[in-house]
């Protein structure tokens, strides 16, 4: 019962025992394996030692899960956990999440899992940075849902916005958490209110900073003899009002009264 006590598992991984002069080794062992190294120790002193390790703290192993999930913060890996249970943990995702998980790896940070050593092109290499589609991760595709390492950040970044402006019936912005063409965007928004024009403008910027246009002809695409226009994060949809119609429509309810 003396020798029975707490120890902190030292930055190296090994810990310091009554009566053993050099410290003990214990890093990427099981509780069994250390047991039975702390046993190798003490046959030097005692007659068929019966020693017994358990973890009472984790506080070595921290993983960060931030951006779009419910619950961010810090967790502490007790066992191997895949990408997916871990997002579980955290909450799960948010109605704004993206499309990509983002893993930003920690070399600094030794592991003891092979299982957990993130791969590209087949092979182990040093990762500090890989993208997982989102997606996939969550359908547990193979190759998509890796095992998560000590001191990875797990990053899920919020999906780009679209906006709607113009001559429809609610003006707003939404998230583009999967694929959005012009026309679902706009009945999104309500819809094209009477008297708009039958194409709509978007606003696009290029990778120079700029700002270019892009006139979409909506009536060519109700009709089928065009294809629907697939819409990037950022995007200004502007449905334009015609003056032409609005003007017609007032004669005609003047006319009418």
């Amino acid at each position: 019962p003396q020798l029975q006590r707490d120890v902190r598992v030292e930055m190296d991984g090994s810990v310091h025992l009554p009566l053993i002069a050099e410290p003990i080794p214990l890093v990427c062992k099981t509780e069994s394996e250390a047991a039975s190294e702390v046993v190798s120790r003490y046959r030097k002193y005692l007659v068929d030692p019966q020693v017994t390790v358990r973890v009472k703290e984790f506080s070595s192993q921290p993983v960060e899960v931030s951006g779009s999930v419910a619950r961010p913060g810090s967790f502490q890996l007790l066992r191997s956990v895949r990408l997916r249970e871990l997002l579980s943990r955290a909450g799960g995702l948010t109605p704004v999440a993206g499309e990509s998980i983002q893993v930003i790896h920690d070399e600094e940070v030794p592991t003891c899992d092979e299982r957990t050593k993130l791969t590209v092109g087949g092979q182990q290499e040093p990762v500090k940075l890989i993208w997982f589609n989102l997606a996939k991760v969550m359908g547990g595709s193979e190759g998509s849902n890796p095992y998560v390492r000590p001191g990875d950040l797990i990053n899920i970044p919020a999906a780009g916005l679209i906006y709607v402006v113009g001559n429809v019936v609610k003006p707003s912005s939404m998230p583009l958490t999967q694929d959005l063409s012009i026309t679902r965007a706009i009945a999104l928004a309500g819809g094209t209110m009477a008297a708009s024009k039958s194409y709509a403008r978007v606003m696009r910027s290029t990778e120079n900073g700029m700002n270019k246009e892009i006139t979409v002809d909506l009536q060519a695409i109700k009709s089928g003899t065009s294809p629907d226009f697939a819409l990037l994060a950022g995007d200004i949809v502007d449905v334009p009002l015609s003056q032409g119609k609005q003007l017609l429509k007032g004669a005609v309810s003047a006319v009418t009264s």
